[in-house]
Protein backbone atom coordinates (compact mmCIF):
# COMPACT_ATOMS: atom_id res chain seq x y z
CA UNK A 1 0.00 0.00 0.00
CA UNK A 2 1.33 3.49 -1.00
CA UNK A 3 0.69 7.45 0.07
CA UNK A 4 -0.86 9.49 -2.78
CA UNK A 5 -2.43 13.08 -2.38
CA UNK A 6 -3.65 11.60 1.42
CA UNK A 7 -4.95 8.78 -0.21
CA UNK A 8 -3.69 5.23 0.53
CA UNK A 9 -3.84 2.78 -2.43
CA UNK A 10 -2.95 -1.17 -2.64
CA UNK A 11 -2.67 -2.97 -5.91
CA UNK A 12 -4.70 -6.56 -6.08
CA UNK A 13 -4.41 -8.92 -8.48
CA UNK A 14 -7.37 -11.37 -9.10
CA UNK A 15 -6.01 -15.05 -9.75
CA UNK A 16 -8.12 -18.38 -10.19
CA UNK A 17 -6.90 -19.50 -6.72
CA UNK A 18 -9.35 -16.25 -5.43
CA UNK A 19 -12.33 -17.34 -6.95
CA UNK A 20 -11.37 -21.26 -5.92
CA UNK A 21 -11.21 -19.63 -1.90
CA UNK A 22 -14.80 -17.61 -2.78
CA UNK A 23 -18.13 -18.95 -1.66
CA UNK A 24 -20.45 -18.47 -4.63
CA UNK A 25 -24.16 -19.42 -6.16
CA UNK A 26 -22.63 -22.39 -8.88
CA UNK A 27 -23.33 -19.02 -11.21
CA UNK A 28 -20.43 -17.78 -11.42
CA UNK A 29 -21.05 -14.62 -10.01
CA UNK A 30 -18.37 -13.30 -7.17
CA UNK A 31 -19.01 -10.27 -5.35
CA UNK A 32 -15.50 -8.50 -3.79
CA UNK A 33 -15.10 -6.18 -1.62
CA UNK A 34 -11.97 -4.43 0.92
CA UNK A 35 -12.15 -2.95 4.49
CA UNK A 36 -9.81 -0.34 5.83
CA UNK A 37 -10.11 1.13 9.22
CA UNK A 38 -12.95 -0.58 10.00
CA UNK A 39 -15.17 1.12 6.68
CA UNK A 40 -16.29 -1.33 3.81
CA UNK A 41 -15.52 -0.27 -0.08
CA UNK A 42 -18.17 -0.95 -2.26
CA UNK A 43 -18.56 -4.20 -4.14
CA UNK A 44 -17.18 -4.78 -7.09
CA UNK A 45 -19.13 -7.89 -8.89
CA UNK A 46 -17.13 -10.64 -11.11
CA UNK A 47 -18.76 -12.80 -13.30
CA UNK A 48 -17.36 -15.79 -15.13
CA UNK A 49 -18.02 -19.42 -16.58
CA UNK A 50 -17.69 -21.88 -13.55
CA UNK A 51 -16.45 -24.85 -15.70
CA UNK A 52 -13.12 -22.59 -16.43
CA UNK A 53 -12.73 -23.22 -12.89
CA UNK A 54 -13.58 -26.33 -11.62
CA UNK A 55 -12.18 -28.55 -15.22
CA UNK A 56 -8.66 -27.52 -14.19
CA UNK A 57 -8.21 -27.50 -10.13
CA UNK A 58 -6.90 -30.80 -10.34
CA UNK A 59 -9.64 -31.98 -7.98
CA UNK A 60 -12.80 -34.07 -8.57
CA UNK A 61 -15.21 -32.25 -7.66
CA UNK A 62 -19.03 -30.83 -9.06
CA UNK A 63 -20.55 -33.92 -11.44
CA UNK A 64 -17.04 -34.88 -12.77
CA UNK A 65 -16.70 -38.51 -13.04
CA UNK A 66 -13.37 -38.21 -12.50
CA UNK A 67 -10.51 -35.88 -11.93
CA UNK A 68 -10.99 -32.50 -14.34
CA UNK A 69 -13.17 -34.72 -16.87
CA UNK A 70 -16.98 -36.22 -17.51
CA UNK A 71 -20.19 -34.66 -16.15
CA UNK A 72 -20.17 -31.03 -16.97
CA UNK A 73 -16.85 -30.68 -18.09
CA UNK A 74 -15.80 -31.08 -21.63
CA UNK A 75 -13.36 -33.83 -21.83
CA UNK A 76 -13.82 -37.32 -21.34
CA UNK A 77 -12.13 -39.55 -18.83
CA UNK A 78 -10.34 -42.09 -19.97
CA UNK A 79 -10.27 -45.68 -18.71
CA UNK A 80 -8.65 -46.31 -15.48
CA UNK A 81 -6.09 -48.48 -15.14
CA UNK A 82 -4.22 -49.89 -12.68
CA UNK A 83 -0.82 -48.06 -13.51
CA UNK A 84 -2.60 -44.56 -14.32
CA UNK A 85 -1.49 -43.19 -11.03
CA UNK A 86 -4.89 -42.26 -9.39
CA UNK A 87 -6.78 -44.19 -7.10
CA UNK A 88 -10.14 -45.01 -8.90
CA UNK A 89 -12.18 -48.48 -9.56
CA UNK A 90 -12.29 -50.27 -6.32
CA UNK A 91 -9.04 -49.31 -5.60
CA UNK A 92 -7.74 -48.98 -1.87
CA UNK A 93 -4.97 -46.88 -2.71
CA UNK A 94 -3.24 -45.66 -5.73
CA UNK A 95 -2.90 -48.37 -7.82
CA UNK A 96 -3.45 -51.02 -5.28
CA UNK A 97 -6.32 -52.76 -3.42
CA UNK A 98 -9.43 -54.06 -4.97
CA UNK A 99 -9.50 -55.38 -8.63
CA UNK A 100 -5.53 -54.52 -9.24
CA UNK A 101 -4.85 -56.62 -6.34
CA UNK A 102 -1.78 -56.13 -3.90
CA UNK A 103 0.73 -58.43 -5.18
CA UNK A 104 1.79 -55.87 -7.99
CA UNK A 105 5.35 -54.96 -7.24
CA UNK A 106 4.07 -50.75 -7.33
CA UNK A 107 1.75 -51.68 -4.32
CA UNK A 108 3.94 -53.54 -1.95
CA UNK A 109 4.89 -50.82 0.41
CA UNK A 110 1.14 -48.69 0.06
CA UNK A 111 -0.19 -48.46 3.56
CA UNK A 112 -3.39 -48.54 1.81
CA UNK A 113 -3.16 -51.65 -0.36
CA UNK A 114 -5.78 -54.35 1.32
CA UNK A 115 -3.94 -57.84 2.18
CA UNK A 116 -6.35 -59.88 2.41
CA UNK A 117 -6.44 -63.40 1.38
CA UNK A 118 -7.46 -63.31 -2.33
CA UNK A 119 -6.96 -65.10 -5.60
CA UNK A 120 -5.33 -63.23 -8.77
CA UNK A 121 -4.09 -64.10 -12.47
CA UNK A 122 -0.76 -62.51 -12.96
CA UNK A 123 0.91 -62.22 -16.81
CA UNK A 124 4.32 -63.05 -17.66
CA UNK A 125 5.23 -59.55 -15.68
CA UNK A 126 3.72 -59.62 -12.63
CA UNK A 127 1.35 -57.27 -12.97
CA UNK A 128 -2.50 -58.75 -12.69
CA UNK A 129 -3.40 -59.92 -15.84
CA UNK A 130 -6.54 -58.46 -17.87
CA UNK A 131 -10.06 -59.68 -18.00
CA UNK A 132 -9.53 -60.82 -21.42
CA UNK A 133 -6.51 -61.78 -23.69
CA UNK A 134 -6.82 -62.10 -27.28
CA UNK A 135 -4.54 -65.07 -28.81
CA UNK A 136 -3.72 -65.94 -32.62
CA UNK A 137 -4.51 -69.92 -32.96
CA UNK A 138 -1.25 -70.04 -34.26
CA UNK A 139 0.50 -69.02 -30.73
CA UNK A 140 -1.34 -71.26 -28.34
CA UNK A 141 1.66 -72.80 -27.17
CA UNK A 142 4.25 -71.46 -24.30
CA UNK A 143 2.06 -68.38 -22.81
CA UNK A 144 2.91 -67.79 -19.30
CA UNK A 145 0.85 -67.05 -16.73
CA UNK A 146 0.73 -66.91 -12.70
CA UNK A 147 -1.66 -68.44 -10.52
CA UNK A 148 -1.61 -66.50 -7.42
CA UNK A 149 -2.42 -66.72 -3.74
CA UNK A 150 -1.80 -63.29 -1.53
CA UNK A 151 -1.54 -63.97 2.17
CA UNK A 152 -2.60 -68.13 1.62
CA UNK A 153 -3.69 -70.20 4.57
CA UNK A 154 -0.57 -72.07 6.61
CA UNK A 155 -0.58 -75.21 4.15
CA UNK A 156 -2.65 -73.86 1.09
CA UNK A 157 -3.59 -76.99 -1.05
CA UNK A 158 -3.02 -77.91 -4.84
CA UNK A 159 -4.31 -75.40 -7.91
CA UNK A 160 -7.08 -76.88 -9.69
CA UNK A 161 -7.03 -75.48 -13.03
CA UNK A 162 -10.74 -75.48 -14.80
CA UNK A 163 -11.77 -73.88 -17.78
CA UNK A 164 -15.62 -72.83 -17.41
CA UNK A 165 -18.74 -74.46 -19.94
CA UNK A 166 -21.69 -72.19 -18.51
CA UNK A 167 -24.41 -75.22 -17.43
CA UNK A 168 -22.35 -77.90 -18.30
CA UNK A 169 -19.81 -79.56 -16.68
CA UNK A 170 -16.48 -77.48 -16.28
CA UNK A 171 -13.51 -78.84 -17.77
CA UNK A 172 -10.92 -80.16 -15.38
CA UNK A 173 -7.51 -79.51 -16.88
CA UNK A 174 -4.73 -80.24 -13.92
CA UNK A 175 -3.31 -80.66 -10.40
CA UNK A 176 -0.48 -78.38 -9.72
CA UNK A 177 1.24 -78.27 -6.26
CA UNK A 178 2.03 -74.13 -6.00
CA UNK A 179 5.34 -72.32 -4.83
CA UNK A 180 5.18 -70.59 -1.31
CA UNK A 181 7.10 -67.57 -1.65
CA UNK A 182 7.09 -64.79 0.94
CA UNK A 183 3.13 -63.61 1.87
CA UNK A 184 2.04 -65.75 -1.78
CA UNK A 185 1.70 -68.54 -3.04
CA UNK A 186 1.69 -69.30 -6.81
CA UNK A 187 2.20 -71.50 -9.85
CA UNK A 188 3.19 -70.44 -13.09
CA UNK A 189 0.91 -71.98 -15.86
CA UNK A 190 2.46 -72.25 -19.76
CA UNK A 191 -0.53 -72.69 -21.66
CA UNK A 192 -0.61 -75.62 -24.15
CA UNK A 193 -2.92 -76.61 -27.28
CA UNK A 194 -3.78 -79.39 -25.27
CA UNK A 195 -5.24 -76.74 -22.59
CA UNK A 196 -7.87 -75.57 -25.32
CA UNK A 197 -8.28 -79.19 -27.32
CA UNK A 198 -9.78 -80.31 -24.30
CA UNK A 199 -11.59 -77.27 -23.07
CA UNK A 200 -15.15 -76.17 -24.70
CA UNK A 201 -15.82 -72.81 -25.47
CA UNK A 202 -19.00 -72.36 -23.82
CA UNK A 203 -20.74 -69.95 -26.75
CA UNK A 204 -18.67 -71.41 -29.34
CA UNK A 205 -17.46 -67.81 -29.92
CA UNK A 206 -13.88 -68.78 -29.69
CA UNK A 207 -13.57 -67.55 -25.92
CA UNK A 208 -12.16 -69.63 -23.20
CA UNK A 209 -12.58 -69.01 -19.78
CA UNK A 210 -10.23 -69.95 -17.27
CA UNK A 211 -9.96 -70.43 -13.61
CA UNK A 212 -8.32 -72.03 -10.92
CA UNK A 213 -9.14 -72.94 -7.02
CA UNK A 214 -7.27 -73.59 -4.11
CA UNK A 215 -8.71 -74.80 -1.01
CA UNK A 216 -12.50 -74.45 -2.34
CA UNK A 217 -11.89 -70.82 -3.36
CA UNK A 218 -12.21 -69.71 -6.87
CA UNK A 219 -10.24 -66.99 -9.08
CA UNK A 220 -11.67 -64.72 -11.57
CA UNK A 221 -12.23 -65.98 -15.07
CA UNK A 222 -9.09 -65.36 -17.21
CA UNK A 223 -10.82 -65.19 -20.76
CA UNK A 224 -8.24 -66.43 -23.71
CA UNK A 225 -10.49 -64.81 -26.84
CA UNK A 226 -8.60 -67.38 -29.79
CA UNK A 227 -8.71 -65.74 -33.25
CA UNK A 228 -8.09 -67.99 -36.45
CA UNK A 229 -8.95 -71.77 -37.34
CA UNK A 230 -7.39 -73.73 -34.13
CA UNK A 231 -5.07 -76.56 -35.70
CA UNK A 232 -5.57 -80.31 -34.70
CA UNK A 233 -4.02 -83.30 -34.80
CA UNK A 234 -5.60 -84.68 -37.51
CA UNK A 235 -6.53 -80.82 -39.49
CA UNK A 236 -4.19 -82.92 -42.35
CA UNK A 237 -1.00 -80.04 -41.99
CA UNK A 238 1.83 -79.36 -39.56
CA UNK A 239 1.24 -76.87 -37.66
CA UNK A 240 0.65 -75.77 -33.72
CA UNK A 241 3.41 -77.29 -31.58
CA UNK A 242 3.39 -80.27 -34.26
CA UNK A 243 7.53 -81.16 -34.71
CA UNK A 244 7.23 -83.44 -37.72
CA UNK A 245 4.84 -84.74 -40.48
CA UNK A 246 3.28 -88.30 -40.82
CA UNK A 247 5.41 -90.19 -43.41
CA UNK A 248 2.41 -92.34 -43.77
CA UNK A 249 -0.91 -89.90 -43.24
CA UNK A 250 1.51 -86.54 -44.83
CA UNK A 251 -0.56 -85.04 -41.36
CA UNK A 252 1.50 -83.22 -38.37
CA UNK A 253 2.75 -85.34 -35.67
CA UNK A 254 5.14 -84.97 -32.81
CA UNK A 255 5.16 -82.09 -29.92
CA UNK A 256 1.33 -82.26 -28.46
CA UNK A 257 0.34 -84.93 -31.17
CA UNK A 258 1.12 -88.91 -31.21
CA UNK A 259 4.55 -89.23 -31.90
CA UNK A 260 5.93 -89.33 -35.17
CA UNK A 261 6.65 -93.03 -36.75
CA UNK A 262 9.72 -93.75 -38.20
CA UNK A 263 10.07 -93.69 -42.17
CA UNK A 264 11.66 -96.99 -42.94
CA UNK A 265 13.17 -95.51 -45.69
CA UNK A 266 14.64 -92.87 -44.01
CA UNK A 267 17.68 -95.60 -43.16
CA UNK A 268 17.70 -96.82 -47.09
CA UNK A 269 19.68 -94.08 -48.42
CA UNK A 270 21.74 -95.94 -51.14
CA UNK A 271 20.71 -99.47 -53.01
CA UNK A 272 23.13 -101.41 -50.27
CA UNK A 273 20.75 -100.20 -47.84
CA UNK A 274 18.57 -102.88 -48.45
CA UNK A 275 19.01 -106.31 -46.52
CA UNK A 276 17.12 -108.93 -48.58
CA UNK A 277 16.68 -109.65 -52.60
CA UNK A 278 12.81 -108.70 -52.05
CA UNK A 279 13.23 -105.24 -50.78
CA UNK A 280 16.20 -104.48 -52.95
CA UNK A 281 14.36 -105.42 -56.00
CA UNK A 282 11.41 -103.33 -55.50
CA UNK A 283 13.34 -100.51 -54.70
CA UNK A 284 9.77 -99.15 -52.74
CA UNK A 285 12.83 -95.62 -51.35
CA UNK A 286 14.14 -94.86 -54.46
CA UNK A 287 17.75 -95.76 -53.19
CA UNK A 288 18.88 -96.43 -57.06
CA UNK A 289 18.59 -92.59 -58.17
CA UNK A 290 20.80 -91.39 -54.67
CA UNK A 291 22.97 -94.62 -54.81
CA UNK A 292 24.08 -93.89 -58.90
CA UNK A 293 25.54 -91.21 -60.33
CA UNK A 294 23.83 -88.25 -61.84
CA UNK A 295 21.42 -89.79 -64.65
CA UNK A 296 22.24 -88.94 -68.39
CA UNK A 297 19.58 -88.57 -70.79
CA UNK A 298 18.03 -92.23 -71.89
CA UNK A 299 19.20 -93.51 -68.47
CA UNK A 300 17.06 -95.19 -65.84
CA UNK A 301 18.53 -96.41 -62.33
CA UNK A 302 17.57 -99.58 -60.84
CA UNK A 303 18.98 -101.43 -57.50
CA UNK A 304 20.08 -105.37 -58.30
CA UNK A 305 20.65 -107.86 -56.23
CA UNK A 306 24.23 -109.41 -56.59
CA UNK A 307 24.46 -112.89 -55.72
CA UNK A 308 28.90 -112.65 -56.65
CA UNK A 309 29.04 -110.38 -54.39
CA UNK A 310 28.67 -111.43 -50.89
CA UNK A 311 25.65 -111.38 -51.52
CA UNK A 312 24.80 -107.55 -51.71
CA UNK A 313 22.41 -104.96 -53.05
CA UNK A 314 23.98 -103.20 -55.38
CA UNK A 315 22.83 -100.07 -58.21
CA UNK A 316 22.90 -100.24 -61.69
CA UNK A 317 22.42 -97.80 -64.76
CA UNK A 318 20.36 -99.31 -67.89
CA UNK A 319 21.18 -97.35 -71.09
CA UNK A 320 18.73 -97.13 -73.89
CA UNK A 321 18.57 -95.72 -77.42
CA UNK A 322 16.06 -93.16 -78.73
CA UNK A 323 13.66 -96.12 -79.55
CA UNK A 324 14.03 -97.28 -76.22
CA UNK A 325 15.81 -100.74 -76.80
CA UNK A 326 18.16 -101.49 -73.91
CA UNK A 327 22.15 -101.00 -75.57
CA UNK A 328 23.89 -102.19 -72.34
CA UNK A 329 23.97 -101.13 -68.43
CA UNK A 330 26.49 -100.33 -65.48
CA UNK A 331 26.67 -101.96 -62.52
CA UNK A 332 28.24 -100.18 -59.58
CA UNK A 333 29.73 -101.89 -56.54
CA UNK A 334 29.04 -99.80 -53.67
CA UNK A 335 31.55 -99.92 -50.75
CA UNK A 336 29.89 -97.89 -47.95
CA UNK A 337 33.22 -98.72 -45.22
CA UNK A 338 33.06 -97.30 -41.42
CA UNK A 339 30.89 -94.14 -42.75
CA UNK A 340 27.56 -93.32 -41.11
CA UNK A 341 24.78 -90.93 -41.18
CA UNK A 342 24.75 -90.37 -37.64
CA UNK A 343 28.37 -88.40 -37.48
CA UNK A 344 27.55 -85.10 -39.66
CA UNK A 345 24.50 -85.85 -41.56
CA UNK A 346 26.25 -86.88 -45.30
CA UNK A 347 27.08 -90.72 -45.92
CA UNK A 348 30.88 -90.81 -48.28
CA UNK A 349 31.02 -93.89 -50.15
CA UNK A 350 33.16 -95.44 -53.58
CA UNK A 351 32.18 -97.48 -55.92
CA UNK A 352 33.78 -99.56 -58.57
CA UNK A 353 31.86 -100.10 -61.92
CA UNK A 354 31.58 -103.47 -64.47
CA UNK A 355 30.20 -102.51 -68.43
CA UNK A 356 27.77 -104.82 -69.24
CA UNK A 357 26.49 -105.13 -73.36
CA UNK A 358 22.83 -106.55 -73.71
CA UNK A 359 22.68 -110.20 -75.38
CA UNK A 360 20.74 -108.44 -78.72
CA UNK A 361 23.51 -105.61 -78.87
CA UNK A 362 26.39 -107.93 -80.01
CA UNK A 363 27.93 -107.84 -83.50
CA UNK A 364 30.69 -110.08 -85.16
CA UNK A 365 30.86 -108.72 -88.29
CA UNK A 366 33.27 -105.64 -88.75
CA UNK A 367 31.40 -101.99 -87.81
CA UNK A 368 34.48 -99.83 -87.67
CA UNK A 369 33.37 -97.74 -90.19
CA UNK A 370 29.87 -97.04 -88.67
CA UNK A 371 30.42 -93.98 -85.54
CA UNK A 372 27.54 -95.52 -84.35
CA UNK A 373 29.36 -98.69 -83.09
CA UNK A 374 32.40 -99.17 -80.88
CA UNK A 375 34.35 -102.35 -80.42
CA UNK A 376 33.64 -104.31 -76.77
CA UNK A 377 36.71 -105.60 -74.61
CA UNK A 378 34.87 -109.16 -76.02
CA UNK A 379 36.35 -108.19 -79.43
CA UNK A 380 33.20 -107.45 -81.22
CA UNK A 381 31.08 -104.40 -82.06
CA UNK A 382 28.23 -102.94 -80.06
CA UNK A 383 25.32 -99.98 -80.81
CA UNK A 384 26.47 -97.04 -78.68
CA UNK A 385 26.14 -94.01 -80.36
CA UNK A 386 26.35 -91.69 -77.01
CA UNK A 387 29.43 -93.58 -75.82
CA UNK A 388 27.65 -94.75 -72.43
CA UNK A 389 30.45 -97.33 -71.83
CA UNK A 390 32.63 -94.63 -71.63
CA UNK A 391 31.20 -93.19 -68.75
CA UNK A 392 31.08 -96.70 -67.32
CA UNK A 393 34.15 -95.53 -64.62
CA UNK A 394 34.73 -96.29 -60.78
CA UNK A 395 34.16 -92.66 -58.69
CA UNK A 396 33.22 -91.65 -54.94
CA UNK A 397 30.19 -89.58 -54.30
CA UNK A 398 28.38 -88.14 -50.73
CA UNK A 399 25.18 -87.61 -50.55
CA UNK A 400 23.02 -85.85 -47.68
CA UNK A 401 21.26 -87.98 -45.04
CA UNK A 402 17.61 -87.33 -44.26
CA UNK A 403 16.77 -86.38 -41.00
CA UNK A 404 15.26 -89.15 -38.67
CA UNK A 405 12.45 -88.86 -36.71
CA UNK A 406 13.08 -91.01 -33.91
CA UNK A 407 10.24 -93.22 -32.17
CA UNK A 408 10.94 -95.46 -29.18
CA UNK A 409 7.68 -97.61 -29.48
CA UNK A 410 6.96 -97.32 -33.26
CA UNK A 411 7.99 -100.95 -34.45
CA UNK A 412 6.63 -102.84 -37.71
CA UNK A 413 5.35 -105.55 -35.72
CA UNK A 414 3.33 -102.54 -34.14
CA UNK A 415 1.89 -101.31 -37.92
CA UNK A 416 1.02 -105.38 -38.59
CA UNK A 417 -1.15 -105.66 -35.66
CA UNK A 418 -3.15 -102.27 -36.39
CA UNK A 419 -3.85 -103.87 -39.60
CA UNK A 420 -4.81 -107.13 -38.51
CA UNK A 421 -7.23 -105.33 -35.94
CA UNK A 422 -8.74 -103.25 -38.74
CA UNK A 423 -9.75 -106.69 -40.48
CA UNK A 424 -11.03 -107.86 -37.66
CA UNK A 425 -13.43 -105.45 -36.60
CA UNK A 426 -14.42 -105.03 -40.51
CA UNK A 427 -15.33 -108.71 -40.80
CA UNK A 428 -17.41 -108.33 -37.38
CA UNK A 429 -19.25 -105.47 -38.84
CA UNK A 430 -19.75 -106.99 -42.32
CA UNK A 431 -21.17 -110.32 -39.86
CA UNK A 432 -23.25 -108.05 -38.37
CA UNK A 433 -24.86 -106.08 -41.12
CA UNK A 434 -25.62 -109.12 -43.01
CA UNK A 435 -27.32 -110.84 -39.92
CA UNK A 436 -29.79 -107.78 -39.85
CA UNK A 437 -30.33 -107.57 -43.72
CA UNK A 438 -31.48 -111.53 -43.26
CA UNK A 439 -33.76 -110.64 -39.90
CA UNK A 440 -34.96 -107.85 -42.28
CA UNK A 441 -35.94 -110.07 -45.07
CA UNK A 442 -37.80 -112.62 -42.54
CA UNK A 443 -39.96 -110.01 -41.26
CA UNK A 444 -40.91 -108.68 -44.07
CA UNK A 445 -41.73 -112.56 -45.64
CA UNK A 446 -43.86 -113.03 -42.49
CA UNK A 447 -45.86 -109.62 -43.36
CA UNK A 448 -46.43 -110.66 -46.72
CA UNK A 449 -47.65 -114.28 -45.80
CA UNK A 450 -50.42 -112.25 -43.19
CA UNK A 451 -51.23 -110.22 -45.77
CA UNK A 452 -51.83 -113.14 -47.90
CA UNK A 453 -54.19 -115.71 -45.76
CA UNK A 454 -56.49 -112.53 -45.02
CA UNK A 455 -57.49 -112.77 -48.89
Amino acid sequence: MSEDAGKSVGMWTMSAVDLLLTADDSDGTYEFYFVYEGESSPIITVTTDPLVITCSNNIKDGDETDVDCGGSCQSTCPDPTCNDGKQNQDETDVDCGGACGCPRPSCDSKLGCVSEKSLFWLDAGNNVAPSRIVLNSANLSGNIFKMLIQNPSANPGDFELKEYDGFLINDELGTFSGISSGNTYEYSWTTKYSDFWNSESSDGDGVYEFYFEVDSERSLELEIEVVGTMPTCDDGIKNGAETGVNYITGEGCGGECPACPIDPCLSKTVCSSYTTEGECGQDTCGAANKSTPVLGQNEKATCYWDDSNNPKCNSRITSVDPQGREIGFCNYIENIGADTCDDDGFLSYSYSAIWNWTENNVYSSDKSSEVNYVLGLDGRYHYDPDRKSALCVPGSRTIQCPAQIQLSFFTWANLVAAIVLVIIVYIILSNRKKKINKKKATKKKKIISKKRSKY
